[in-house]
């Protein structure tokens, strides 16, 4: 009876432990959904002197910043994060001409480094007369 009792208890502990211990490999979602790059579609226009220039629909990846992503469609220049010249129309401070630039028609508060981009936006750069 012992030897019943004992065989009886020695395989139920071995079924919960086996049942118990969790494959710690990661499926194949869980490896694949992190290596996966999203992309978005954003529209960058360009106005230089109350006139349209230019309209790129722009591809990029989810979460990029609008300087790194016009930098690899237009030609940019740019000093200490400001830019200064778009497809070589420059800003002219002595003429008081400047890059400026909307989001979703909203001035920008911050530079083009700091604005991170999402799904549908629409960027307008216009160099114009500051007044």
């Amino acid at each position: 009876m012992k030897k019943i009792v004992f065989s009886l208890l020695l395989a139920l502990s071995t079924t919960i432990f086996v049942g118990c211990s969790g494959d710690t490999a990661p499926t194949p979602s869980q490896t694949t959904s992190s290596s996966i790059v999203s992309t978005i579609s954003v529209t960058v226009t360009l106005s230089v002197d109350g006139k349209q220039k230019d309209s790129k629909k722009l591809t990029v990846t989810e979460g990029e910043d609008l300087l790194t992503a016009i930098k690899s469609s237009f030609s940019i220049e740019e000093t200490d994060g400001f830019i200064t010249s778009i497809d070589g129309n420059t800003q002219d401070e002595a003429a008081g001409k400047y890059w400026l630039f909307t989001v979703n028609g909203e001035m920008s508060p911050v530079g083009a480094k700091e604005v991170v981009l999402k799904q549908g936006d629409k960027i307008v750069f216009t160099l114009d007369k500051i007044s």
